[in-house]
């Protein structure tokens, strides 16, 4: 047997001109924010607060050379879950390891899979350590491609110096 489960919903303005109580555990959807409050049986709509979602998305990539230094060249693909819209990222040395490294992203359509070069996302940002055991960017302008949902991303190391093991972390927001 199928279960139907229906949430009460309507726009912002509607449920702040209603102003309902509802009840308890009673979930209230405004259709043109995409938010919604849960009910406690006893305040009114005006006065609950919204539910909160984290707003952040994130592609963590380790780079690993198994004890030697990083080789440059192609390192390995993944797939982008959702559309993506970068903000920052950070690059960490693992090990407690300075030296310099380089990296950039390829992104292409799974058609046109395998990405290349020509396929760069990250023009003059490319995610950098250089004579240190880190290095990050909080505020990415230069990335050029918007990060869809189902292309398949590629890391090239394009330079290494000492580094053994790394950690990229891409942080942004849904959406593009």
């Amino acid at each position: 047997m199928a279960i139907k489960l229906q949430i009460r919903g309507d726009d912002a303005a509607a449920w702040a001109a209603a102003n309902p109580i509802l009840a308890e555990r009673e979930i209230g959807f405004e259709q043109d924010t995409l938010r919604f409050k849960v009910g406690d049986g006893s305040t009114p709509w005006t006065s609950l607060q919204y539910i909160a979602f984290s707003q952040t998305a994130l592609i963590l990539i380790d780079l690993d050379g198994g004890g030697f230094q990083l080789n440059t060249g192609i390192y390995g693909d993944f797939v982008i879950p959702v559309n993506f819209t970068p903000l920052s990222w950070t690059l960490l040395a693992g090990k407690g390891v300075s030296g310099s490294l380089v990296v950039d992203i390829w992104v292409d359509g799974y058609g046109t899979f395998p990405p290349t070069v020509a396929d760069t996302i990250c023009g003059a940002d490319k995610p950098t350590i250089s004579s240190s055991d880190k290095g990050q960017n909080t505020n990415i302008t230069l990335w050029t491609t918007p990060l869809l949902g189902g292309r398949i991303g590629r890391v090239n190391i394009d330079s290494c110096t000492s580094i053994i093991q790394a950690h990229l972390a891409i942080i942004g927001k849904p959406g593009v």
